[in-house]
């Protein structure tokens, strides 16, 4: 009955999460229409969806609940909690890292997500303040998925 009752919780995450990202996009759309803002404004939130993706729904849990898991059953408890606070500290200096060199070169970075707006300088600035803008949500979501792992 517990697997069944927790298939059925994550099931209904799962379900909840994309009604709720369907009810994103249709204020997104309502919001910026369909045109040109609403296109520098997808550019700029890609990369910090697939960071989101990729580690956020169950990449980092996958790395660390093992590792969590066999450090307190082979050194004990205070042993798991020290290396949680360890690799929590180190996980949020490389993310804060990152987001400091994304910020930097973040003309670049939009010019490999869409290499079209090298011709519009107009949207290539939207695109990269945009992308400034969002791309710190990459730090917060892997501070949360840590959390949540």
């Amino acid at each position: 009955m517990t697997l069944l009752r927790s298939a059925a919780l994550v099931g209904l995450a799962a379900a909840a999460s994309r009604i709720a990202g369907f009810a994103r996009d249709v204020m997104i759309a309502a919001t910026l229409g369909a045109g040109p803002v609403a296109d520098a404004f997808i550019v700029a939130f890609r990369l910090p969806t697939l960071a989101r993706r990729v580690l956020g729904e169950g990449g980092i849990e996958a790395a660390l609940v093992p590792i969590h898991a066999r450090i307190e059953a082979e050194e004990g408890r205070e042993a798991a909690r020290r290396f949680a606070g360890e690799a929590f500290a180190v996980l949020c200096l490389a993310a804060l890292a990152l987001v400091a060199v994304v910020e930097a070169a973040a003309g670049a970075v939009v010019l490999l997500l869409a290499a079209g707006y090298a011709g519009d300088p107009g949207m290539l600035d939207l695109a990269t303040w945009l992308t400034r803008l969002a791309f710190p949500m990459v730090a917060a979501s892997l501070a949360a998925a840590f959390l949540g792992a």
